[in-house]
């Protein structure tokens, strides 16, 4: 991605779309983004495959609307990082068929205590001052609450779905928790 990252940068830089002094930070975005991208797409189709795609953009993009926030433990590699995310998804996916309603509303219960609780965490790599994790610290639990809402209109409507849901927050929860104990970069 690299690569690919650097030639979009150049022909940005050609076009006049960025300037000289922008284009290490352009290169690191759209890497950044290409990863993403990539990443998604690998596991909406193996998501897909498992589980059907409207429950597996169900269960990425809940994890992906409150990780945005929360941070929590991450892999020293991205290489590492999508195997551990398949391996979750697969597990997650796998799983949600097999949640009664009343352990969903558990699993709920206990990752949002959890979530309120831990989130955000800062890294060495993102150095978040006292005001600034105040308002993700905010922004963390609007999006909880947003989440949490939607899992309980599913829970009563459709409780086949609100179990992906409820373990996209689960999987936030214990990457917070994770994190907490030192695990990934720190």
């Amino acid at each position: 991605m690299e690569g690919l990252a650097q030639r979009l940068t150049r022909s940005f830089l050609r076009r006049g779309i960025i300037t000289a002094d922008q284009t290490e930070w352009c290169a690191y975005i759209l890497e950044c983004k290409l990863d993403q991208w990539f990443a998604f797409a690998i596991m909406a189709v193996v998501g897909t495959v498992l589980a059907g795609l409207p429950k597996t953009l169900l269960f990425l993009c809940g994890v992906g609307f409150l990780r945005r926030r929360t941070n929590g433990y991450h892999a020293n590699t991205y290489l590492e990082c999508l195997v551990k995310s398949l391996g979750c998804e697969v597990v997650c996916l796998l799983a949600a068929p097999l949640l009664p309603v009343w352990a969903c509303a558990l699993l709920l219960a206990a990752g949002t205590v959890t979530v309120v609780l831990l989130a955000p965490v800062n890294n060495q790599n993102l150095h978040f001052d006292e005001r600034e994790m105040a308002a993700l610290r905010q922004s963390t639990r609007k999006r909880l609450a947003v989440a949490d809402l939607a899992a309980v209109l599913l829970l009563a409507a459709v409780p086949e779905y609100a179990a992906y849901l409820v373990l996209a927050l689960c999987v936030v929860a214990v990457l917070l928790l994770l994190a907490k104990l030192g695990f990934g970069m720190q």
